[in-house]
């Protein structure tokens, strides 16, 4: 299966974060700004972003993403009170998806960038 290691450097300690055996594997990692959360993107025919508070280890939220148009998530951000979760998702429509995720989980707004020349996105931040 899949697994998230978190290896704390001054205890020496380590965590796993299992991830869904049935996924082809993780497409982004990525952690709020004050280290509150952990967003794990999963690949499928339905991506899904489980994101874990840090200190327990345990799924506080969970995105699906069936509409970005891709089987991947390229990129995953926080704003800096880990209330907005902004997605990435692959090729060919790389659809941006912004998520209020403080209390129950929504979609706040989603923009398809593809584009005529066929430019590639790689990230993306809350700005």
């Amino acid at each position: 299966g899949n697994n998230v290691i978190s290896y704390n450097v001054h205890s020496g300690k380590q965590d796993f974060i299992p991830v869904a055996i049935d996924k082809p594997g993780i497409s982004a990692i990525s952690t709020s700004v004050f280290r509150r959360f952990i967003a794990i993107a999963e690949q499928g025919e339905c991506t899904i972003i489980n994101i874990y508070d840090s200190t327990s280890f345990r799924r506080k939220k969970m995105l699906s993403c069936g509409d970005i148009g891709s089987h991947e998530v390229l990129h995953v951000s926080f704003d800096d009170e880990s209330k907005l979760c902004l997605v990435l998702g692959g090729a060919p429509d790389y659809t941006l998806t912004l998520w209020n995720i403080e209390k129950s989980v929504k979609i706040v707004a989603s923009v398809k960038l593809a584009t005529p020349s066929g430019k590639s996105f790689y990230e993306s931040y809350v700005c």
